[in-house]
């Protein structure tokens, strides 16, 4: 947390600085996450179109296996992909924000501290 020994309009803008780096980070671990689950998901699907029509296909419910539609199980993962595509993004321009926030931020505590300096210095 901020020390109590600054003043109170820094102290301020230094918690918001705080919360602002707490959601960029949030925002960019999701963005990896949803990144990763978007590779994994085009990769299966290119594997998947590489299967011949007659050749089963299978998916796993916890411990059990069983058979799908090929052509079902494309047209899901192509739905999962077009989502996962739109959440990334949708997450990239949060990120961008929030870099401009943090960016816009930091000047303004820039600022602020300069002029307290110069305050106390002129005292």
């Amino acid at each position: 947390m901020v020390a109590e020994k600054y003043p109170p309009e820094l102290q301020h803008l230094l918690i918001k600085y705080q919360q602002l780096q707490e959601q960029y980070t949030a925002v960019a671990t999701e963005r990896n996450t949803v990144e990763n689950e978007l590779k994994e998901t085009t990769r299966v699907l290119e594997e998947l179109e590489k299967l011949d029509d007659s050749t089963p296909v299978y998916k796993s419910l916890g411990s059990i296996m069983y058979r799908v539609d090929k052509k079902k199980v494309i047209e899901e993962l192509s739905d999962k992909k077009e989502i996962l595509e739109l959440r990334v993004k949708a997450l990239r321009k949060q990120e961008e924000l929030l870099r401009s926030q943090l960016q816009d931020l930091q000047k303004k505590i820039r600022q602020v501290a300069s002029r307290l300096q110069t305050q106390s210095g002129s005292r």
